[in-house]
């Protein structure tokens, strides 16, 4: 025991030092530890918020991608364009879209009587009349014309270039009656005048004028039925309107 007390006090400062020296190397270890822990701990963390943020921003993706599914319709272009046809569309198409798609319009073609931005409904129609054909036309005609998808008669002669499915009361900047407006109970077909004759489903006013150019020449109607001798007027017309007019 004494051999060690005085090994230590002979050589107490190489001692010290060595405890020094420990105490060091071991406070070095602990903050070199609890740097690298802090900063693993960082890195994790910035890492699971990357990916959060990551699948954030990818569940929004999906979700706008949902949202802007495109739907499909299709539209009938007719007339004045080098290539009519049935066109298959998404429902953000405009009529300006359908004309390049058909190969653009004719040399002859005008486009003056149509909103070129409106966008296509299904089975809707568009015809594009040449020049000539609309200056045939004694007033100029910008309005919607709504029919049965399978009657397009009416609206052709009355040169409407946007043609819709009978789905609306009324239509677009109109002030005289259309066949969309509500029907009266009963017509006399031998006395209505051309705008009462304008109420009945299917009857425009070049229909309403041979009407009454009819009546005129062979003295008036003798049945309703002698309506079908008009011209533009056929069976299925009849049949929508037989029920509301009478002699």
């Amino acid at each position: 025991m004494d051999n060690v007390i005085n090994y230590i006090k002979e050589h107490y400062k190489l001692i010290i030092a060595i405890v020094i020296t420990i105490i060091l190397l071991g406070g070095g270890l602990l903050s070199y530890y609890l740097i690298n822990n802090y900063q693993a701990k960082k890195e994790n963390s910035e890492e699971i918020a990357s990916l959060e943020s990551y699948n954030t921003e990818d569940e929004e993706k999906e979700k706008t991608k949902i949202s802007k599914k495109v739907t499909k319709i299709k539209v009938d272009i007719k007339g004045a364009v080098q290539s009519p046809g049935v066109y298959e569309v998404s429902d953000e198409t405009i009529i300006n879209d359908l004309i390049n798609m058909a190969g653009g319009l004719t040399a002859d073609a005008s486009t003056k009587n149509i909103n070129l931005a409106l966008k296509a409904e299904d089975e809707m129609a568009i015809i594009i009349y040449t020049q000539k054909e609309l200056e045939q036309k004694e007033e100029k005609v910008e309005d919607t014309c709504y029919t049965d998808s399978y009657d397009l008669g009416n609206c052709l002669e009355e040169k409407k270039s946007v043609v819709k499915k009978s789905n609306t009361k009324t239509t677009n900047n109109s002030s005289s009656p259309t066949q969309e407006q509500s029907t009266p109970s009963v017509v006399s077909i031998n006395s209505a005048t051309q705008e009462e004759l304008m109420t009945l489903s299917g009857i425009g006013e070049a229909k309403a004028n041979n009407i009454i150019a009819y009546r005129e020449e062979i003295g008036g109607f003798k049945s309703i039925e002698e309506i079908m001798n008009v011209k533009g007027i056929g069976e299925a017309i009849f049949n929508k309107i037989k029920d509301h007019i009478t002699l």
